[in-house]
Protein backbone atom coordinates (compact mmCIF):
# COMPACT_ATOMS: atom_id res chain seq x y z
CA UNK A 1 0.00 0.00 0.00
CA UNK A 2 1.17 3.49 -0.77
CA UNK A 3 -0.11 6.71 0.72
CA UNK A 4 -1.83 7.45 -2.59
CA UNK A 5 -3.94 4.29 -2.21
CA UNK A 6 -5.87 5.72 0.76
CA UNK A 7 -9.53 6.23 0.09
CA UNK A 8 -11.81 8.82 1.65
CA UNK A 9 -12.73 6.48 4.50
CA UNK A 10 -9.21 6.28 5.98
CA UNK A 11 -6.95 8.84 7.67
CA UNK A 12 -3.19 8.92 7.96
CA UNK A 13 -1.96 10.05 11.37
CA UNK A 14 1.72 10.98 11.47
CA UNK A 15 3.62 10.47 14.69
CA UNK A 16 4.74 14.13 14.46
CA UNK A 17 1.13 15.23 15.05
CA UNK A 18 1.41 14.00 18.66
CA UNK A 19 5.00 14.94 19.55
CA UNK A 20 6.10 18.00 21.48
CA UNK A 21 7.47 20.86 19.49
CA UNK A 22 6.08 23.74 17.50
CA UNK A 23 3.20 23.37 15.09
CA UNK A 24 5.59 24.28 12.29
CA UNK A 25 7.26 20.89 12.91
CA UNK A 26 3.96 19.05 12.55
CA UNK A 27 2.24 19.04 15.96
CA UNK A 28 -1.55 19.18 15.52
CA UNK A 29 -2.80 18.63 19.06
CA UNK A 30 -2.67 20.99 22.05
CA UNK A 31 0.77 21.29 23.62
CA UNK A 32 -0.69 19.99 26.91
CA UNK A 33 -1.48 16.64 25.25
CA UNK A 34 1.78 16.36 23.27
CA UNK A 35 4.58 14.03 24.33
CA UNK A 36 8.11 13.72 22.99
CA UNK A 37 8.36 10.08 24.05
CA UNK A 38 5.34 8.76 22.16
CA UNK A 39 6.07 5.73 19.99
CA UNK A 40 4.31 4.26 17.00
CA UNK A 41 3.17 1.38 19.21
CA UNK A 42 1.57 3.86 21.65
CA UNK A 43 -0.35 5.44 18.78
CA UNK A 44 -1.48 2.03 17.50
CA UNK A 45 -2.67 1.09 21.01
CA UNK A 46 -4.67 4.33 21.28
CA UNK A 47 -6.29 3.78 17.88
CA UNK A 48 -7.18 0.21 18.87
CA UNK A 49 -8.85 1.53 22.03
CA UNK A 50 -11.18 3.57 19.80
CA UNK A 51 -11.78 0.68 17.38
CA UNK A 52 -10.20 2.51 14.44
CA UNK A 53 -8.52 -0.51 12.77
CA UNK A 54 -4.95 0.89 12.93
CA UNK A 55 -2.42 -0.10 10.32
CA UNK A 56 1.12 1.03 11.25
CA UNK A 57 3.44 2.34 8.55
CA UNK A 58 6.99 2.22 9.84
CA UNK A 59 9.07 3.20 6.84
CA UNK A 60 7.31 6.35 5.67
CA UNK A 61 8.78 9.83 5.54
CA UNK A 62 6.89 12.77 7.01
CA UNK A 63 7.15 15.54 4.40
CA UNK A 64 8.04 18.37 6.80
CA UNK A 65 10.89 16.53 8.47
CA UNK A 66 12.16 14.33 5.66
CA UNK A 67 12.93 11.59 8.17
CA UNK A 68 11.38 8.19 8.70
CA UNK A 69 9.16 8.66 11.72
CA UNK A 70 6.20 6.44 10.95
CA UNK A 71 2.47 6.86 10.75
CA UNK A 72 -0.75 4.98 11.39
CA UNK A 73 -3.62 4.61 8.94
CA UNK A 74 -7.01 4.44 10.69
CA UNK A 75 -10.68 4.28 9.79
CA UNK A 76 -12.33 7.68 9.42
CA UNK A 77 -15.21 8.00 11.87
CA UNK A 78 -14.97 11.72 12.65
CA UNK A 79 -13.05 14.65 11.27
CA UNK A 80 -9.28 14.34 11.32
CA UNK A 81 -8.93 17.06 13.96
CA UNK A 82 -11.55 15.45 16.23
CA UNK A 83 -9.79 12.08 15.90
CA UNK A 84 -6.42 13.67 16.70
CA UNK A 85 -7.77 15.37 19.82
CA UNK A 86 -9.42 12.19 21.11
CA UNK A 87 -6.28 10.13 20.59
CA UNK A 88 -4.13 12.89 22.11
CA UNK A 89 -6.27 12.97 25.25
CA UNK A 90 -6.22 9.16 25.49
CA UNK A 91 -2.43 9.15 25.18
CA UNK A 92 -2.15 11.91 27.81
CA UNK A 93 -4.33 10.01 30.31
CA UNK A 94 -2.49 6.75 29.80
CA UNK A 95 0.89 8.45 30.02
CA UNK A 96 0.00 9.76 33.47
CA UNK A 97 -1.11 6.33 34.73
CA UNK A 98 2.08 4.55 33.67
Amino acid sequence: MTLHDLEGNRLILWLSYFQEGPRSRGRRIPRSSANSKISLEDLVRAAQAFGLNPEPLREVIYPRERSKIGAVVVDKRKSKQATLRELGEWLKQHRQTQ
